[in-house]
């Protein structure tokens, strides 16, 4: 409705401005006119004046036709493609739900649409049943060609065709994808093999799947906000596709943050082991991953807890910003010690996290901060941990 009404409003605000425009401009050139042509006597000044205003009004004249009539073609077309796909969607429920007949191929765009948003709505076996349809009419097909050739846009289209499809078989296509020249389209790629990787039954097909997803993410150095987001959207294959991030031939680094950022996030407890060993990492962010990972989970296991202890120390900052947070999770009489010393870290955000630790701690924390509050040797660590006790509601240091 938004659209209808915005569309008339500027339409109806293009035409009154050039209206203003062509209306004075016409009076003026036709007076100027005149009195040249009294005044001087040349015809031809007369006609070249009246000439040069003819041809401006019928510019700003085609001009506004074009805009007014594109906006009434457009929203009617709009409108009518609505319409068309609305009824094809209820039609499609009825075949779905009231055993009426399905129509004869081939499908015009409104149908396709509407059986593609049918699928990407119905999951179990009504979802299966909606993709026999898709298959039947060879939709995916005819978006897997689109998607490999053409213009970007319309690749785009087809790829997000082929994610509410979601049918397994399209997978490594749409992995091949993920390496193609165009930015865009190695975005849309992965988010689209993610949501049809979610989609595809356990067994070797997906473990496949999984294997050469993750490996196309590795090698294809996408951004990590795209991994990550790519990473949500596989669900129950989560952990297959982890496994390969982080133990595959082709591991990266990136690959492996990724992955140690999907174990926290969907708390893969079966892979809480392999997060905790990469807590010694070389790398610092794989390292801070893996603590986040820990702290998410609210486990440390015991083969780790010296590695997070360590980690407090750490000489990168946001390393042991994570290491604080997942400390809380250790021993009071192991971690509080460890936190009391970085109540006088360098970086305001360690200070915090440390604090916000001993404050989640327990009995015992809440006394070991209301002593840094009061007999900290740090001025920063003092202030921090009095400013922790008034936020987590555990009042002021005696």
């Amino acid at each position: 409705m938004w659209r209808r009404f915005g569309d008339v409003a500027f339409g109806s605000l293009i035409g009154v401005a050039i209206t203003l425009e062509a209306v004075p401009l016409a009076v003026l050139t036709w007076r100027l006119a005149r009195r040249a042509a009294d005044e001087l006597a040349v015809p031809e000044l007369q006609a070249t004046l009246v000439g040069t205003v003819a041809s401006t009004a019928l510019g700003l004249v085609l001009v506004t036709g074009y805009v007014l009539a594109y906006q009434v073609v457009s929203e009617g077309r709009e409108r009518w493609l609505r319409e068309r796909r609305e009824a094809w969607v209820a039609r499609w429920i009825r075949i779905m739900f009231r055993g009426e007949p399905p129509p004869p191929g081939p499908l015009d765009r409104p149908a396709a649409e509407a059986l593609l948003e049918v699928r990407e709505v119905l999951r179990g076996t009504e979802g299966e049943e909606v993709a026999q349809l898709v298959r039947r009419y060879g939709l995916a097909e005819a978006l897997r060609r689109r998607a490999g050739a053409g213009s970007v846009s319309q690749r785009l289209e087809a790829l997000e065709g082929l994610a509410r499809a979601r049918l397994p078989e399209t997978l490594p296509d749409v992995v091949a994808l993920m390496g193609d020249p165009e930015p865009a389209l190695r975005v849309a790629a992965a988010r689209t093999a993610g949501r049809i990787l979610a989609e595809t039954p356990p067994g070797p097909v997906r473990e496949e799947g999984a294997e050469a997803f993750a490996r196309a993410l590795q090698r294809h150095r996408l951004p990590a906000g795209v991994v990550e987001e790519a990473l949500l959207l596989v669900e129950d294959a989560a952990p297959s596709v982890v496994a390969h991030l982080l133990h595959g031939p082709d591991a990266t680094e990136a690959g492996i943050r990724a992955g140690l950022e999907a174990v926290g996030r969907f708390k893969l407890l079966g892979s809480l082991e392999e997060a905790a060993s990469f807590v010694g990492h070389r790398d610092p962010e794989v390292r801070a991953a893996a603590l986040r990972a820990l702290a998410r989970m609210a486990y440390v296991p015991p083969d780790a807890q010296g590695a997070v202890l360590e980690a407090i120390r750490d000489p990168v900052g946001f390393v042991r910003v994570n290491a604080c947070r997942a400390a809380r999770l250790l021993r009071p009489e192991e971690a509080l010690p460890a936190l009391w010393e970085r109540l006088g870290d360098p970086s305001w955000w360690v200070r915090r996290a440390a604090a916000e630790a001993m404050a989640r701690m327990g009995e015992a924390g809440a006394a070991q901060l209301r002593l840094a509050a009061r007999e900290h040797p740090d001025r920063y660590g003092r202030d921090m941990a009095a400013q922790a006790l008034r936020d987590a509601g555990l009042g002021e240091a005696a």
